[in-house]
């Protein structure tokens, strides 16, 4: 079984797969090797459309951001 879940706020539908595949290419671009990470939180803040990350790779480095829409 796949799961998909969407965020619904102010009639916009925003696919959590989705925004964690942006997530990655966004780091992927900033030479992080996701692969590696040991853990990425993404927050999504639907009422203002932002998407902040923090990624932490395995030598506890964090790396984190915002996502350009």
């Amino acid at each position: 079984m796949k799961t998909n879940v969407v965020i619904q706020c102010d009639g916009v539908d925003t696919n959590v797969e989705e925004l964690e595949r942006a997530v990655k290419e966004e780091l992927k671009a900033q030479g992080v090797k996701v692969s590696k990470l040991k853990s990425l939180d993404v927050y999504f803040q639907p009422t203002v459309h932002e998407t902040y990350y923090r990624a932490v790779d395995g030598d506890d480095k964090e790396v984190s951001g915002k996502l350009n829409a």
